[in-house]
């Protein structure tokens, strides 16, 4: 759990149902009704399997991303804020939750997303690294990014032969 006392900003790792939903309206009013993605492509097989995240701020949920393991990648996805909470560092907060909890919890896999080109430079500015080039996914323009970890031993994907060449040389110019 993270408490910002300033931003009265709680963030949890999704426990049960009531807070899964909660988060499901989130992406819901983002995905679905604002952004025009179809609810069988972003309501998917993975939700049982993802590590889910639930941003309150003042008691009310506002933003939601969730984690799930992809062969050597920790494939962050769904990140969400409603409209309304944008603009307050809402979004900075969870994904600083997020890569925290990925680094101690699951430090063999190399965080990795499709983010919307409109997302890019929020990325960029935290450290994540655009790889390749971009691509349309569910009618939006995305482009896979990587958050290289500052430690590159153990990772699954320097041992993994489908790892894109471009990602090992990301790795392999970190400093360790």
């Amino acid at each position: 759990m993270c408490f910002d006392n300033f931003m009265k900003i709680e963030i949890v790792v999704i426990k049960n149902e009531d807070e899964k939903s909660k988060a499901l309206e989130i992406r819901r009013e983002v995905f679905i009704d604002e952004q025009g993605v179809p609810e069988d492509i972003e309501i998917d097989d993975f939700e049982s399997s993802s590590t889910h995240f639930l941003v309150y701020l003042d008691e009310f949920p506002v933003a939601t991303g969730r984690f799930r393991i992809k062969k050597s990648y920790l494939k962050f996805e769904r990140i969400a804020t409603l409209k309304k909470s944008r603009g307050q560092g809402i979004g900075n907060k969870l994904m600083e939750f997020m890569q925290n909890f990925a680094l101690k919890n699951f430090p063999e896999f190399l965080p990795a997303m499709h983010a919307q080109e409109s997302a890019v430079s929020f990325y960029e500015k935290i450290g994540w690294i655009g790889v390749g080039d971009r691509y349309e996914e569910a009618g939006i323009i995305h482009q896979t990014m990587i958050y290289p970890p500052k430690k590159i031993d153990g990772l699954k994907v320097l041992e993994d032969p489908q790892t894109n060449p471009v990602i090992l040389n990301i790795l392999k110019s970190i400093k360790h």
